[in-house]
């Protein structure tokens, strides 16, 4: 340690000196020059191959040495000449990557090693062959299966690929009535229901999206037995005119009492085999109708062929009485004529079946209303059956004792209640032997009729009987048929006429005590009903069809007079009092 001390010394004495050389007393010292740095030297890069070839989804590794005689860390970098083809480095080894190719094909993937200042490169040349694809493998467990009609099969298979690649399947039938899908390795077969023996064929087919194998299922599908029938009508009633039907609805069951669509079978009606599935008859009696499929026969049900009957046609004149507040013809509630005239022919098109009534038991009435042409004096009417009158002096309210304090029966609103028509109608009717008196008028809540009274020998169910055949007509019992103005329609007018003519409500509101009295109407609780469910409770057993057509019901499409009410309405003609005058008025 002291002789490297005293040579440091020395040395920094030495510099000393030589910095306080001679020279002039002003002359600047010389400055020591600056050492120069060490230069870089770049890395060094080997590879223990310069070319590789290996197949498509595989990887190969090469050697690699790289060094800094500097010492500098090193860093790589890899850069190829196809997306397909890739590498990397850890440690001391180089790999390459081949992704999956369409074909052969060779790139060039480019090392480098970098000090950060300097950087060396080494070229790979890399051969990556497409390696040919495997087809998948297809088979089923077996080739051809025996499958009933509405009955599912379950056939196993198994798939492979020796490649693993990921399989799709496809199915594809020769008929409609086979449906398949795959539930694990089992091919789920459904046929539907046939009405004969059926063959058909399945394809089914597994893919690894290159290429595809094929296996082929033979079904052959049974039509079902059947081994009992029930059969229903929509009717227990029709008209025997040869158009008038029954639609008979057959329900046929197989061995495990399944529902089979589509059965083969026929009807026979009174022993004699029908053909088609509705029933008509051109003979009036009583049917017994069963079906019969092979052995196989159903129960039977029972249908009436009324007579079809053929009335003479009665013509009945009408009055419209319309009442008004002073307003001009054809404003408010002073009807014009032609709405009159259309009322009418509205009128006659639900009498004469002529509202597109589909049920099998509408009829025409054989009733023609027609516009009364001369007044009571004999003298032609302006206007053919129109009577106009202000209605203001009798819009006078409660004013006779009847029902005391009715709410409806306000003077002077301009409406009329039930005591304000009540009277009018005493006072300004036309002779019921000659006219049938029908009242236009703004109504409180609704519109009313009130049916002729019958002669006790017309025995007619639910009809007020008069024992006294010199009967005139006067303030208790005389027809009377009120429409509001502003209810006015094919339905209110025809409604009102089927009341005045005999006909009732089809439904009960004395929870089924009393009916309309025809058989071919679907009577039913009113208090029951729900518009929303469509929920009636049945008084009876209907005989007819179960729908809401009839003009006599409060709700439904309504279309239709039924052949009963027809019945009906013919024996008022025949039995009602002053009637037969009016069938024959000459007004």
């Amino acid at each position: 340690m002291g002789k490297t001390y005293r040579l440091l010394l020395a040395v920094i004495f030495s510099l000393s000196i030589s910095a306080c050389g001679g020279g002039d007393e002003g002359s600047t010292p010389s400055p020591n020059p600056t050492p120069t740095p060490s230069p870089n030297n770049a890395p060094t890069l080997s590879l223990g191959q310069s070319s590789v070839s290996l197949e498509e989804s595989q990887t190969t590794d090469i050697t690699v040495d790289a060094q800094d005689e500097d010492g500098d860390n090193l860093f790589y970098s890899v850069t190829s000449s196809n997306a397909a083809v890739s590498g990397s480095v850890s440690g001391g080894t180089f790999t390459i990557t081949a992704d999956e190719v369409d074909a052969d094909l060779i790139a060039t993937v480019t090392l480098s090693v970098s000090d950060g200042k300097a950087s060396t490169s080494k070229k790979v040349t890399v051969e990556v062959k497409d390696k040919p694809n495997t087809i998948p493998t297809l088979v089923l467990e077996k080739s051809e299966i025996s499958l009933s009609a509405n009955a599912t099969a379950e056939v196993e298979f198994t798939a492979s690929d020796a490649d693993g690649d990921q399989l799709s399947y496809s199915l594809s039938s020769t008929s409609s009535v086979v449906s398949a899908s795959i539930s694990g390795e089992h091919l789920v077969i459904s046929a539907s229901d046939v009405e004969i023996d059926t063959t058909s064929t399945l394809t089914v087919t597994v893919s690894d999206g290159q290429d595809a194998a094929s296996a082929i299922l033979k079904i052959s599908i049974t039509k079902r037995s059947i081994v009992a029938l029930k059969i229903e009508t929509d009717t227990n009633l029709i008209i025997a005119n040869g158009t008038s039907s029954a639609t008979l609805n057959v329900i046929a069951f197989d061995e495990n009492n399944d529902v089979i669509s589509n059965p083969d079978y026929k009807f026979v009606a009174n022993g004699i085999v029908q053909s088609g599935k509705d029933f008509k008859a051109s003979i009036d009696g009583d049917y017994d109708i069963y079906a019969k499929s092979g052995e196989i026969e159903s129960e039977s049900v029972s249908i009436t062929a009324r007579e079809n009957i053929q009335y003479t046609e009665v013509s009945i004149p009408i009055i419209f009485h319309i009442l008004h507040f002073d307003e001009e013809i054809g404003t408010g509630n002073n009807l014009s004529q032609q709405k009159i005239q259309e009322t009418l022919d509205e009128l006659n098109d639900a009498f004469a079946n002529r509202s597109g009534s589909t049920n099998p038991n509408a009829v025409d009435m054989r009733v023609t209303f027609r516009l009364a042409s001369y007044d009571q004096a004999g003298l032609l009417l302006d206007e053919p059956g129109i009577d106009r009158f202000d209605g203001t002096d009798y819009d006078n309210g409660d004013n006779n004792g009847q029902n005391p304090g009715n709410s409806e029966d306000i003077a002077g609103d301009r409406k009329f209640g039930a005591n304000e028509d009540h009277r009018l109608n005493q006072v300004t009717y036309w002779d019921p032997r000659k006219y049938k008196n029908v009242w236009i008028m703004p109504t409180v809540t609704s519109s009313y009729a009130r049916t002729y009274p019958t002669y006790n020998v017309g025995d007619i169910e639910g009809i007020q009987q008069a024992y006294d055949d010199q009967l005139e007509p006067h303030d208790e019992n005389f027809d009377s048929m009120t429409v509001g103005t502003q209810m006015l329609s094919q339905y209110t007018i025809a409604h009102e006429m089927g009341h005045a003519l005999g006909l009732m409500h089809v439904f009960s509101n004395d929870s089924c005590l009393t009916s309309d009295y025809s058989a071919d109407t679907l009577s039913y609780d009113q208090s029951l009903w729900d518009s929303e469910s469509g929920y009636y409770g049945l008084c009876s057993e209907n005989l007819g069809l179960n729908v809401h057509d009839n003009f006599l019901d409060y709700t439904g499409d309504f279309n239709t007079f039924t052949y009963d009410q027809r019945e009906r309405v013919h024996k008022i003609f025949q039995h009602g009092i002053w009637i037969d005058e009016l069938i024959n008025s000459n007004k």
